[in-house]
């Protein structure tokens, strides 16, 4: 039987649950891992562009509060945005000619809260001119359990 969510990954409508310590740094080093991933393979300047698609298989709501100061905190979908997106800012910093990171992304959720957040979030963004273009988010809507 598939595991009850914690309630710091479990959004309903106009929720941000409290972001918890392992979150936190798991989108420290997601951030600092696609920057450095977009670094290593955009090192030839010669090549005008970088083609990526990325998948999210655990996207989440998109939104968390932090508990002790109350700020909002992006999930790991908006990290993922912004992290390809300032990735690609830096590029064109040390370069003369454009570069472009042509990127696809795929949130998948499974959780009917969550998932209307994920949503709720992409629409309300910067990033809804892209929803449906570069950006799909999906909602899993089976599970596979095996009994060992």
């Amino acid at each position: 039987m598939p595991r009850k969510l914690h309630k710091s990954h479990k959004w309903t409508p106009g929720t941000k649950p409290a972001i918890r310590p392992h979150s936190r740094e798991k989108h420290k080093l997601l951030e600092a891992y696609l920057g450095l991933y977009v670094d290593t393979l955009a090192q030839n300047i010669k090549v005008p562009c970088l083609q990526l698609t990325i998948v999210d298989g655990f996207a989440g709501g998109n939104i968390y509060t932090d508990g002790i100061t109350g700020e909002i905190c992006a999930g790991s979908p908006t990290i993922i945005l912004e992290a390809m997106r300032e990735a690609e800012r830096r590029e064109n910093e040390r370069r003369k000619n454009p570069f472009t990171i042509v990127d696809h992304y795929f949130f998948i959720e499974n959780d009917r809260g969550n998932f209307e957040s994920l949503e709720l979030t992409l629409k309300s963004s910067g990033y809804a001119k892209n929803i449906n273009n570069n950006i799909s988010y999906l909602m899993r809507i089976s599970r596979v359990h095996i009994d060992a």
